[in-house]
């Protein structure tokens, strides 16, 4: 994913694909195809915080985070 442009710093939205294993994402309660799940992380420099909770895709991370309208 391209990094957001900031005036001060870079920020980078990360996402890492795991197994699913009986969880289902936050915000719509499925799973994304192949039983997978994501985990979203911002990294700026060399830090990164990872962001709470498992998603089937970035719209829904987005809609829980309260970034897009639900």
């Amino acid at each position: 994913m391209p990094a957001l442009d900031r005036t001060d710093h870079e920020y980078e939205l990360r996402c890492e694909t795991i197994d699913a294993d009986g969880q289902v994402c936050l915000e719509c309660h499925e799973v994304a195809a192949g039983d997978k799940l994501f985990v979203f992380s911002t990294v700026r420099g060399g830090k990164v915080r990872v962001h709470d909770g498992v998603f089937d895709c970035q719209q829904c991370h987005d809609r829980w985070h309260g970034l897009l309208i639900r």
